[in-house]
């Protein structure tokens, strides 16, 4: 079919401007691309002059936060306790009688192995301090426990702290050496006074605050 004389300019001036179509198209394209993303996102951003519309409160997305296992604040808080404990009975025995490190250890040991445990050298020794952050994280693990279900252990951590101190002073000292085969513990006064006030400060404390930590997440 022959093409009219108003059909052929028409058709050439539509040939000529299609470039300019077509740029116009892509950046259509692009605003648009843009506004979508940012739309998705949330994110403000500019693009050609064009700034991103603020998101109300309908429609920002919900973040979730992932709560911290509890049972991490509780290792951590029996291995706090427990380094403390072993630290001040090797500076104690240290300083006083000269007591080595693996001897203390070895007298841990001795609560399961008898009098045989200071013969064993570095293994007995090592048991020893695997015995001792046992007791101590299994320490940690009790008040968590207990905490879950009495809320004021963990709402008031260093009085309760301190109070548990006490009483795992009592615990270890006349209830679970004697039944031992250690024997009887030492009778030093101030050993005596200084396992109290660590048992209070540095044992019961900070396993009552990382309960706490366990608690709330």
């Amino acid at each position: 079919m022959a093409v009219q004389p108003a059909a052929e300019a028409e058709s050439a001036t539509t040939l000529k401007r299609a470039p300019l179509y077509n740029f116009a198209l892509t950046v259509v394209a692009r605003i648009s691309s843009v506004e979508f993303l940012t739309n998705c996102t949330g994110v403000a951003t500019v693009a050609i002059g064009h700034t991103a519309p603020k998101r109300d409160a309908m429609t920002t997305p919900l973040i979730y936060t992932r709560r911290s296992h509890p049972l991490g604040f509780i290792l951590a808080g029996g291995f706090v306790a427990g380094t403390f404990d072993i630290v001040y009975a090797c500076t104690f025995w240290g300083l006083k009688r000269g007591v080595p490190v693996q001897r203390i250890l070895q007298s841990v040991a001795a609560g399961l192995l008898g009098k045989a445990s200071f013969e064993g050298g570095a293994r007995t020794a090592a048991l020893g301090l695997a015995l001792h952050y046992l007791i101590a994280v299994s320490m940690s693990v009790v008040y968590y426990l207990v905490a879950r279900r009495w809320a004021l252990l963990w709402q008031q951590p260093v009085l309760c702290g301190a109070g548990y101190g006490v009483l795992l002073y009592g615990i270890m000292n006349y209830v679970v050496v004697p039944l031992s085969a250690a024997g009887p513990g030492s009778k030093d006064p101030l050993w005596i006074g200084l396992s109290i006030a660590v048992h209070m400060l540095l044992i019961g404390v900070p396993i009552a605050l990382f309960a706490r930590s366990a608690q709330q997440g």
